[in-house]
């Protein structure tokens, strides 16, 4: 099982179980961060953020914007390497 299969299996824990544990949450998104490259990660991403926004809306700003810092700006410029 890859990490995308861990992290799935880690996330739907998560949101089945109703856990309002911010520790176990961030440990999640911390862990999915780095691999936010690969679409499913992302995806899982997403919806742990989702998810996490009624819990801790302040906490999901900052994982936004660090996942943007992270990748968003990477795309930015290979697309600004691609017009030029």
């Amino acid at each position: 099982m890859g990490s995308v299969g861990i992290n799935s299996v880690e996330v739907e824990n998560v949101i089945e179980s109703n856990t309002k544990n911010q520790q176990i949450i961030e440990r999640c998104l911390d862990g999915m961060l780095d691999f936010c490259y690969d679409k499913k990660m992302l995806l899982l991403y997403k919806k742990l953020c989702r998810y996490y926004v009624t819990i801790n809306e302040a906490a999901v700003i900052d994982y936004i914007n660090i996942y943007r810092e992270l990748w968003d700006s990477e795309e930015n410029e290979k697309s600004e390497k691609e017009k030029s």
